[in-house]
């Protein structure tokens, strides 16, 4: 399914915004859209909690 491909996507993002550090993400998503995937990256990358 495509959202694998999103989840790879967003695995790829993490762990190159954290430095290639280790980062375990867990998360469930109702809407599995691209704007909904678009929008989770986006709010990753405002929070950084890493």
């Amino acid at each position: 399914p495509l959202i694998h491909v999103f989840a790879k996507n967003l695995v790829a993002f993490v762990s190159q915004e954290a430095g290639n550090r280790a980062v375990l993400l867990a998360m469930a998503m109702k809407d599995k859209s691209v704007e909904g995937v678009k929008a989770l990256k986006e709010v990753i990358r405002v929070c950084q909690v890493w």
